[in-house]
């Protein structure tokens, strides 16, 4: 008969805090205090798109994945090469969009969200908005994100 196992075991089980020592019950190598989560530092990480621009109007540079969901850390953005100005970043989710910044016609580097967080969705876009445009090049755009599997 098998006994059914608490899934926070399971947990600590594969992150090798716990072994297993007879089928009722659970003895750990070492006594767990819990100090803080550790699973935001293992989910982190930073992605980083490259955005063609050939005309003004919305850009979208980042979609969350079918199956994930995004905590936004901060968002960097810069022009790479070309001759054009971006006016304004924002989050579409489900269709509705919401301005996340503006600012007077960038063309060098801008740094975002640092010290807050936005939650994303599967599906939900990161946009830009390409206000004057002259000649071609792209906009860069890096993410630091917690990634999570959307349940």
């Amino acid at each position: 008969m098998e006994v059914p196992v608490n899934p926070v075991v399971m947990k600590l089980y594969r992150d090798k805090l716990v072994v297993p020592d007879a089928p009722s019950f659970i003895e750990t190598k070492s006594p767990i205090v819990p100090v803080m989560n550790l699973d935001p530092i293992k989910r982190t990480k930073c992605v980083s798109s490259t955005t063609a621009v050939s005309a003004t109007g919305w850009k979208v540079v980042h979609t969350v994945p079918t199956g994930k969901n995004w905590y936004l850390r901060s968002l960097d953005s810069y022009q790479s090469g070309g001759t054009f100005t971006y006016q304004e970043i924002r989050i579409t989710i489900s269709g509705a969009s919401c301005s996340i910044d503006q600012f007077t016609a960038a063309t060098v580097e801008q740094t975002l969200l640092s010290g807050q967080t936005i939650y994303l969705p599967a599906g939900a876009t990161v946009d830009i908005y390409v206000g004057a445009y002259t000649n071609p090049g792209d906009i860069v755009c890096r993410l630091l994100i917690e990634e999570e599997d959307a349940y």
